[in-house]
């Protein structure tokens, strides 16, 4: 039994330093992405990882203390690159959706849950707490908007806890235990930070979310500028994570990497529109 199909969005992009996501880049201003997953499991239907941003953040940061959110981080999330239009230009109705994987819970990465309402949520218990318990200037602080989560959170929520040893240098969990999605323990950079392996066709994709924002950190050891720091859960558990994803792929190289907001990454599955693993049927 494998993964149908599997599919990669652009949900939306901001502007930022190069520098910023890796040591070795200039000052000059690049595109970083809002990269999100669909797939088609023979059992379980459509699931995601992560929904990106869409046009809702923009009205939910629209007023103190949200708006210092969009003083920081300014996306372009049209309506037609919302991941809820852009399923649906591929067939999949937001009642499809029968689950969602968040690898965290920052605003652009969960922008576009209220669009799949029937959808079971699933997700670190670091990170189920975590949007529990943070509200207001404390939450916008750390890059979550409490007001893109559903009022029935609690009720659609699944905390799973990453505890199998046996794959080589992270802890994981199997989703639906016949080993075709495995979500990986990659702590760091926001409470509860999880990636997800998986595979289509012949194909094989670390998924690693924000576990480094360029793929250059990972491949060439160039770790982000210091000033991001600020807005990193905790640098030294990073630092340890990025290391155990190289030594990873060292190991299993024919697993592709696909950083969640990195221009690479945007550029290798999504030239001229298209971000299909398998063409979607």
């Amino acid at each position: 039994m494998g993964i149908d199909w599997c599919k990669i969005y652009d949900t939306g992009r901001c502007k930022v330093p190069e520098r910023l996501l890796f040591s070795g880049g200039s000052w000059r201003t690049i595109f970083c992405h809002a990269l999100t997953v669909a797939l088609r499991h023979p059992r379980h239907g459509i699931v995601l990882f992560d929904t990106g941003v869409a046009p809702r953040i923009e009205e939910v940061t629209a007023h103190w203390p949200n708006r210092m959110y969009r003083s920081v981080v300014q996306f372009d999330c049209r309506p037609e690159m919302s991941l809820v239009r852009q399923l649906q230009g591929d067939g999949v109705a937001p009642g499809d959706v029968s689950l969602i994987v968040f690898s965290h819970v920052h605003a652009d990465h969960v922008g576009g849950l209220l669009d799949f309402p029937n959808a079971e949520i699933v997700l670190s218990q670091d990170a189920l707490s975590f949007a529990r318990k943070m509200r207001g200037l404390k939450a916008v602080m750390n890059a979550y908007l409490p007001e893109l989560m559903p009022a029935d959170l609690n009720a659609r929520s699944r905390a799973v806890a990453c505890g199998d040893t046996s794959l080589s240098y992270f802890n994981s969990f199997d989703l639906f235990g016949d080993g075709t999605v495995r979500l990986v323990d990659l702590p760091g950079h926001a409470p509860g930070h999880i990636g997800m392996l998986t595979s289509a066709g012949e194909k094989r994709y670390f998924f690693v979310a924000d576990a480094c924002w360029h793929s250059r950190t990972v491949t060439h050891g160039e770790l982000p500028h210091r000033a991001t720091g600020l807005i990193v859960y905790d640098w030294k558990v990073m630092e340890s994570t990025i290391c155990r994803i190289r030594k990873f792929l060292a190991s299993q190289p024919e697993h592709n990497l696909v950083p969640s907001h990195c221009p690479l990454a945007t550029e290798k599955y999504l030239v001229g529109g298209r971000g299909d693993v398998r063409q979607v049927v």
